[in-house]
């Protein structure tokens, strides 16, 4: 998607940063409609990228992370993802991670930290130093706007782009090795419930504000 500004934030937000490459977990339902692609606009425009593009560990479609464990029991989707992973990665200028904190179940959660491990190689690959995560974790964009809320008190700002841009941070790529299997696991059990609770579930964006 490339961003469109009025020309007064173009002056002041601009910083020709190119293309974003948002690495998720798997398609919504909702496409652009969704509360994901909605917060990565945001905070794409207001880190200066000039647009962005979302690329997902898995193809396949889900309406929560339980009905996706069922989903993605094989390997053979997760392997089919590959190829657009690379292209995507190596077109990108800069990468975020954001495949969301929340486990899977059984064996489709062993996929997913193999292609995790298998994603972040070829992000090195693909030239790649650096990766911006949200305050040190892959969270999924559906959960940004409610992370930096004002309500939560995590971080200060006077509007949601001041927010995103004192949480999404880069970190240097050898720092961010293990989100595949050590760093999610040692994940408190709360999150880890998260999955049953579709944590990293897209909602269609409301007329008027976000789901």
């Amino acid at each position: 998607m490339t961003i469109s500004r009025p020309d007064h934030e173009n002056r002041v937000r601009t910083s020709n940063r190119g293309t974003l490459c948002a690495v998720l977990l798997n398609p919504s339902f909702n496409a652009e409609n969704s509360v994901s692609y909605s917060n990565l606009g945001v905070a794409a425009a207001s880190l200066g990228f000039d647009s962005f593009h979302i690329v997902n560990l898995i193809q396949v479609q889900s309406r929560n992370s339980k009905e996706l464990a069922q989903k993605a029991i094989d390997q053979e989707p997760w392997l089919v993802s590959r190829p657009e992973i690379c292209q995507s990665l190596n077109s990108a200028d800069e990468v975020v991670f954001a495949w969301g904190a929340s486990r899977l179940a059984g064996q489709a959660n062993r996929h997913k930290d193999e292609q995790v491990e298998w994603t972040i190689q070829q992000t090195v690959r693909a030239g790649h130093t650096e990766v911006l995560l949200m305050n040190g974790s892959p969270r999924h964009p559906s959960r940004w706007r409610q992370y930096v809320g004002p309500q939560k008190m995590r971080v200060t700002g006077d509007t949601l782009e001041d927010r995103f841009r004192k949480v999404l941070n880069p970190h240097p790529i050898e720092e961010v090795c293990g989100l595949g299997g050590s760093r999610v696991s040692e994940a408190p059990a709360m999150m880890r419930q998260a999955s049953i609770n579709n944590e990293d579930t897209d909602l269609p964006v409301n007329k008027g504000g976000m789901s």
